[in-house]
Parts: structure tokens; C-alpha cells; sequence
């Protein structure tokens, strides 16, 4: 069998009962839905803390930060790392403040905690923390305790985090993105949670003023939906092992250097001819567009439902799977996962990262040619839109990432295929890195 690089969460099923529910009932009335979640969501996701579903994480963070600066003026600036969605930054300084980049930790995908420590100040709002590929460094302690003593407030996007022990615990206010190819999903939406009340009643006062159902919300549901299937469909691993993988076979020799830029989103944005929503395209905004603000309808939530109760198994599956992939592969292969994820359990394996050293297209050919199809990172990297900066280390694990593609949903033969091929190409990998670093026999 040949594995896929990805796929996504919600099954074909729930898919197919969503888009029944969008064509008849999208309207429904959803305040009794939202009480039936109140219960498990505090169970499953905010480990009892309120909580208040938005349209998206970047309106999501677009309320908080106008609740954050409505409360204090003074404060100005607001710290994020950079491999994050445009709109995130967007969010920011729609609000009348100053996104400062934060270079990132090659070791653990979130921000080093040194520089993050030596920037705060007296001009510090906030502080993003972004838990890529699902991982929380335990040195996140150090950060809200200095945050703390110095009235900065914490935000963290969990969306890759979901069900983590770790997560919401360094944090003052916790965003999270429901969109598509999240563990838990309502394909478009969000998640706000906080232990703090006043917090969340303050962000709850825009949401308010903002949101209601629309016609171009119901057209994104339906797009995503069809988008979903078809990934379901190619991505399953009978079609893809006797036609997707043929057919990526083709593609790759016809354009060779877009193969490893495959995104599915722009599809959908041009074909519901609307702002480029999906799309994590730069993108400087005035405000954000009126559709951008609705409600989530009952189809969307019954979606979210089913996917929650079923969030702690295949987070305890995806750690079981990374595992056995770990145990299998030889020293000179696991030293290519960054070791916040070997040594670290604080994690929901969103994503298995590895680095390339300089030779990821080279990399992802060879694991290719073994029958696995291997992405990376689409989030691109906002400081090369927004600022000035140069960043070397987010620039490193941007450019050569790699994502293993075991989940859930890996068999042990996936497993052992994967750990295969990483063995073998790791190998061949480090026999070149000698080889260019042995002394030339010259005359």
C-alpha cells in the first residue's frame, strides 16, 4: 500500500449528514445544541474553563485583542512567532497595534524562550503562543509566570493542540481554530476559552454585536464540504495506492516544483468568488469583510460533536502510532525529529516534523519514490509580508520541514513501511553529509 501524505478528520458519514443538514436546516434555531455541548466541550477541550464558539481563530483573535486594548490603551505591542495565518496579523493591527515577531526554537516548533523573555515590556499587550504540530513546551512555565508579574497577557493557539494536558495551562485566554483538517471541526469556526470570566463575557460583547448567519457562510460550508469528500476520497488508501499516488506520479514529472506547494484551498476560494478566506495568501486589510462574522449553524456544531467524542481516543492512537514509529527507527534516523517531540509527552502528534538539512526536496523525492507521499508546513511565514525582519530560524524549520504522515488512522504495516523508508534514506542522507566532509585526495 502507498501512504498519503494526510488526511482529514471528520468521516465521510459525518460529511454526507452535514451537507443534508446545511440544504434543509441551516437556519435552525442552535441555542439548545450549544447547551447540549456545554458539558462535554468543558470535559473534552477547556478543562472546565467557559468557553464561546466565533466564526474563525482570527476573528477569534480579532475580538480578544479589542477587548485587551479597550482595557488597557497604554499597552501597544503584541508578541507572536511568525508561521502563523496572515489574518492572524491582520487581527492585530486592526486593532491599532504592533506585531513584533519572535524568533522560534528549531527544537520544539514555538517560540525560544529567551528571546520571547528579553522582548517583553512595559509596551507589551499580549504574548502569542502558537503549539505547532500539536507540541507545549514545559518552558512555557517560565514565560506566564514572567507575563504574569508584569500584568502581559497570555494567548495561545491550541488549534493543532486539542485534548493536550498541557494546553490552556500557560495561558490567560486560549483561541483555537474548528476549521477543516482540525481534530475537532465545524470546517469553518473557532473556539474561545479562558478561566477568567470577565475575559470571556468582555470578548462575548463583539461576538454579540457582530455575528449572524449568512448566505456566503452556508456557500463556504457547502465548498468545504465537497472539498473534504474529495480528499476523503483520494486519500483513501485503496484509491490512492492504484490511482492518487499515479497520478501525484504525473503531476511530479510535468511540474516538478510544484509538487511539494500542493494546496487545496485556492479552489474554493475562487469558486465561491469571495475573499481569499481560505487562502493563507498576504494579504493587508482595512477591516475584515462582513461575512466574516456569523454564527455556526446546527449542522456545524452536530459536526463538532461527533468529533469530540472521539478526540481523546485518537489522540491516545496518534501517540501510540508515534511510538511504535519512534522504536523502529535507527539513531541516525531519529535524530532527524526535532527533540522536543522525542523527549517531551506533551503532545497530540498533530504533526511528526523531521528536518531536511538543506536537502528537503531531495528528501520528500526519496520518500516518494519508497511509495510515501511526504508534506510540510502550508502556514507561511508573516514576517517576510508584515516586517523587516530576518529570522533565521523560523526560516529553517519553514523551508526544510518535512511531516512524516502517520495518524490515527496508520496500520501497523504503515508503520513499519514509514520507518523503512526513513531508516533507509536517513542512512543515505548521513553516508552523503560524510562524504562531502571528507578530506579530496589531490595530487
Amino acid at each position: 500500500m502507498k501512504i498519503p501524505r494526510g488526511r482529514y478528520f471528520a468521516t465521510t458519514s459525518e460529511l454526507l449528514r452535514l451537507l443534508v443538514d446545511t440544504a434543509f436546516f441551516f437556519n435552525r434555531d442552535i441555542h439548545e445544541m450549544e447547551s447540549e455541548l456545554l458539558d462535554s466541550t468543558m470535559s473534552e477541550l477547556t478543562h472546565g474553563q467557559p468557553f464561546i464558539f466565533v466564526p474563525s481563530f482570527r476573528i477569534g483573535l480579532f475580538y480578544t485583542l479589542k477587548f485587551l486594548s479597550a482595557r488597557d490603551s497604554s499597552r501597544t505591542q503584541v508578541l507572536t512567532t511568525s508561521i502563523t495565518i496572515p489574518d492572524a496579523i491582520n487581527a492585530i493591527k486592526l486593532n491599532g497595534l504592533e506585531a513584533r515577531f519572535i524568533e522560534m526554537d528549531e527544537e520544539s516548533h514555538g517560540v525560544n524562550i529567551g528571546e520571547l523573555e528579553s522582548a517583553l515590556s512595559g509596551n507589551t499587550l499580549a504574548v502569542v503562543l502558537t503549539h505547532l504540530s500539536g507540541h507545549i513546551s514545559d518552558e512555557y512555565e517560565i514565560i506566564y509566570k514572567k507575563c504574569q508579574q508584569l500584568g502581559i497577557i497570555v494567548i495561545e493557539d491550541f488549534s493543532q493542540a486539542f485534548g493536550n494536558s498541557q494546553s490552556l495551562k500557560y495561558a490567560d485566554i486560549s483561541i483555537g481554530s474548528l476549521s477543516t483538517g482540525k481534530t475537532v471541526s465545524t470546517l469553518v469556526g473557532g473556539i474561545i476559552t479562558s478561566s477568567n470570566i470577565t475575559f470571556i463575557d468582555g470578548v462575548s460583547k463583539f461576538k454579540k454585536i457582530n455575528e449572524k448567519q449568512n448566505s456566503i457562510q452556508r456557500s463556504m460550508i457547502f465548498f468545504q464540504i465537497i472539498d473534504s469528500l474529495k480528499i476523503n476520497f483520494l486519500c483513501n488508501r485503496y484509491i490512492f495506492s492504484t490511482l492518487t499516488y499515479y497520478a501525484l506520479m504525473v503531476f511530479k514529472r510535468i511540474f516538478p516544483s510544484s509538487y511539494s506547494k500542493l494546496e487545496q484551498a485556492r479552489t474554493i476560494t475562487r469558486a465561491i468568488n469571495q475573499d481569499r478566506f481560505f487562502e493563507n495568501s498576504f494579504t493587508k486589510r482595512d477591516q475584515f469583510p462582513d461575512f466574516f462574522f456569523f454564527k455556526l449553524s446546527r449542522g456545524q456544531l452536530k459536526l463538532y460533536r461527533q468529533m469530540l467524542e472521539r478526540l481523546r481516543v485518537g489522540n491516545t492512537k496518534r501517540a501510540e502510532v508515534f511510538n511504535d514509529f519512534l522504536n523502529g527507527l535507527t539513531q541516525v534516523a531519529k535524530d532527524s525529529i526535532p527533540k522536543g517531540f522525542t523527549k517531551n509527552t506533551n503532545n497530540t502528534y498533530y504533526h511528526i516534523p523531521i528536518k531536511t538539512n538543506g536537502r528537503k526536496l531531495e528528501i520528500q523525492n526519496k520518500f516518494f519514490e519508497q511509495g510515501v507521499d511526504i508534506s510540510s508546513y502550508g502556514l507561511p511565514m508573516c514576517h517576510s509580508y508584515f516586517a523587516n525582519q530576518k529570522l533565521t530560524i523560523t526560516e529553517e524549520i519553514k523551508n526544510q520541514t518535512l511531516f512524516i504522515p502517520l495518524n490515527e488512522f496508520s496500520t501497523p504495516q504503515d508503520i513499519k513501511k514509514v520507518t523503512l523508508a526513513m531508516n533507509n534514506i536517513y542512512k543515505q542522507e548521513n553516508e552523503i553529509s560524510a562524504n562531502s566532509l571528507a578530506p579530496s585526495s589531490g595530487k
